[in-house]
């Protein structure tokens, strides 16, 4: 039996809930295919559409055209099907087309250029403003170097925004990229800094363009402003959506040009898989030739640098851009082939003479000195992390221009957080780095914390000193300052281990240590320190406690707390592979077990975030084990999901969970799964 109109719609506004990937294309190839056999006919361009939205963000723009064509052929013979909102879909899904079709080398030019007519032709013919057709008039002719650029970009630029176009964040930033692309470096910044404050981010932006001024700001030499805006783009792209590639590749570029080889080095671990399985070619060609910029730029000692990235077969940097090179220019012609002309080509030549930026970045928050740990005082602060504030903060910098509210006087008399000259008080360093922390200038109070951190040892304070080791830990590691805050919070625990701090308050400092702890050099310590408290949580016998229910709370408590131990060091464990004895093996036996710890204790969110992370690290071993184990703890990180309402994370938890299943033949149990989506 069919689903009525509504249950249809329902089922379509669900799926576009759940995060792109595997589970949703798949869920939404099936529900296109059940009303285009079964109805209702008047929801199938809403489930057409749901398609394609599903493929072009998915990473499976290729695949896109086939229903999008459907659409077209529905719209020419039953338009009646199309209510307003459907309507909308169709001529939104075009900019789509011409976007992502030509980012596969693959479609001919023929067919963009014709799709490109036809959405000119159908746009003219429904009364739409042509802005969208402008816009990807434009991107086309920059895709392909077309000689007549210019003019497409100017006739873009004055047209009037309507209904169809991107989002004015969008907008700014190809406009700003145009600019940079063309050597007008300047324009470019300005153009951004230019960016209205009530400008609305979306799935790209800001850290588009924030990526971008960083690297224009470095290129001129604005080196403190290329640290402000880098900082501000590595913390958008934690909530982008699709692969970012050029961000990304940018975030790399700007660090080995700026002298930063190991931070690159981190970036590119990190960021790897997009040298060879970005969302698109367009992208894996975006992301290799901004690696390739920044590699170019490098002397030969670093060169020799050894590296281990997944699936590419380079021992040393060198390597990597040999490789990379090789890998780039094959793209690069296959593109320049369909395009007919040889606009890639000569961009990967330019790349090769890159060098370094005139000025060094000092990325620093906190470092030694001596032995001594000490707030960098390089460091620019005043701009915060805010990636939904008006863009750019950054213009403080730029521009000299101090926008913080005047502070009353005697208040905060300290701004760039040196000690006042009334009170130098280890209260008073604490009390300045609480309010440079809520205007966020995170730099300011990571050296004013570390200041009170002192001046608490000083005065026998050790557990007021560990704590404020950790807060100035936990502003630069927010500001990408891992080794700083590494540092920090080894400090932290040695104070507030002497100062006999409760295991439990310990472990949140260790929770919050962890994504900074998790390299080779530094998850050692890490661990071993891991171990010492969970002896420590050990020693506390709740048995004693006489009352029943004080009992079982405490036991509870207690439980949890070893949860969030195990959780963090499995964590580590996973990220470096290996830490002495403990293996990959080991970490997920650790995530399993908080899992479970986490469940008994009642945290149904936290024990479907530890299944889901054993998952993971179970589906990379080999053994009928361990991929039955990684099944199993999947399953239980949806169904954990699903009951703590997580839509978002059910769904990427689902995407894995039906990859391992198709991946292990369970084709089955994989519809299985889907159904119950």
């Amino acid at each position: 039996m069919s689903q009525t109109p509504e249950e249809a719609v329902a089922a379509g506004n669900e799926l576009r809930q759940m995060p792109y990937g595997l589970a949703r294309t798949q869920l939404a190839e099936t529900l296109a295919r059940r009303i285009e056999a079964e109805g209702p006919e008047e929801v199938l361009a809403y489930a057409l559409y749901v398609l394609v939205e599903s493929y072009v963000w998915g990473g499976e723009e290729a695949k896109a055209y086939v229903p999008f064509q459907r659409m077209v052929q529905l719209w020419d013979t039953r338009p009646e099907l199309f209510d307003e909102s459907d309507q909308h879909s169709f001529f939104w899904a075009f900019k789509w087309m011409v976007g992502g079709l030509k980012d596969h080398p693959s479609i001919p030019a023929a067919q963009i250029d014709a799709t490109l007519a036809d959405m000119e032709r159908r746009y003219a013919v429904a009364g739409n403003g042509m802005d969208a057709v402008a816009f990807c008039a434009f991107s086309w002719a920059n895709h392909r170097g077309d000689p007549e650029v210019e003019r497409a970009f100017e006739a873009w630029v004055e047209t009037p925004r309507d209904d169809y176009s991107q989002c004015e964040a969008c907008s700014l930033g190809d406009e700003a990229d145009y600019l940079w692309s063309t050597g007008r470096a300047e324009q470019a910044i300005r153009h951004i800094l230019d960016v209205p404050p009530t400008t609305r981010w979306c799935a790209t932006e800001p850290a588009d363009m924030l990526a971008l001024l960083a690297l224009a700001q470095a290129e001129l030499g604005q080196a403190e402003e290329a640290v402000t805006a880098h900082r501000k783009a590595g913390a958008a792209l934690l909530t982008s959506d699709s692969d970012m590639a050029e961000a990304r590749g940018r975030g790399f570029q700007l660090l080995a040009r700026g002298g930063q080889l190991d931070r690159a080095l981190e970036w590119l671990t990190r960021d790897a898989a997009l040298l060879t399985g970005a969302d698109t070619p367009r992208s894996r060609l975006r992301y290799q030739t901004e690696v390739l910029t920044g590699l170019s730029a490098l002397g030969e000692e670093d060169l020799a640098r050894e590296i281990e990235l997944p699936d590419v077969p380079a021992r040393t940097l060198g390597e990597l851009r040999d490789w990379a090179l090789e890998q780039a220019r094959d793209l690069a012609g296959q593109f320049d082939a369909r395009n007919g002309t040889d606009r890639f080509a000569r961009t990967i030549e330019v790349v090769l003479t890159a060098t370094a930026f005139p000025r060094a970045l000092d990325l620093s928050v906190l470092r030694l000195e001596g032995d001594e740990l000490v707030g960098a005082a390089s460091v620019a602060g005043g701009a915060g992390l805010d990636a939904g504030a008006a863009v750019l903060t950054a213009r403080v910098a730029a521009e000299g221009v101090d926008t913080a509210e005047p502070a009353t006087p005697g208040e905060d008399d300290d701004a760039d957080g040196a000690p006042g000259a009334e009170d130098d008080s280890y209260l008073a360093h604490l009390q300045r780095a609480e309010r440079a922390t809520g205007r966020g200038d995170l730099a300011v109070a990571a050296a004013a914390y570390v200041a009170g951190a002192k001046g608490a040892q000083e005065a026998g304070e050790l557990l007021d000193a560990g704590f404020a080791y950790a807060e100035a830990a936990r502003c630069a590691q927010e500001l990408g300052d891992d080794e700083g805050a590494h540092r920090a919070y080894e400090a932290a625990l040695l104070r507030l281990h002497a100062g006999g701090v409760d295991p439990e308050l310990a472990v949140q400092v260790f929770v919050a240590w962890a994504p900074t702890a998790a390299r080779p050099e530094r998850a050692e310590s890490f661990v071993e320190a891991a171990n010492s408290l969970l002896e420590r949580l050990a020693a506390i016998d709740p048995e004693q406690i006489p009352d029943e229910r004080l009992r079982e709370r405490r036991t509870r408590e207690l439980s949890l707390r070893r949860a969030e131990l195990d959780d963090s060091v499995a964590r580590v464990i996973a990220s470096v592979g290996q830490v002495g004895a403990w293996t990959m093996k080991d970490a997920a036996d650790l995530a399993s077990s908080a899992a479970e710890l986490f469940a008994g204790g009642g945290d149904v969110a936290s024990a479907s975030h530890a299944f889901w992370a054993a998952g993971r690290m179970l589906r990379e071993m080999t053994g009928t084990e361990e991929l039955e184990r990684a099944v199993f703890c999947l399953e239980s990180a949806v169904e954990g999901f699903g009951i703590a309402g997580n839509r978002s994370a059910r769904g990427e938890a689902a995407n894995d969970l039906v990859a391992l299943l198709r991946a292990t033949g369970q084709d089955a149990r994989a519809e299985e799964i889907l159904r119950t989506l």
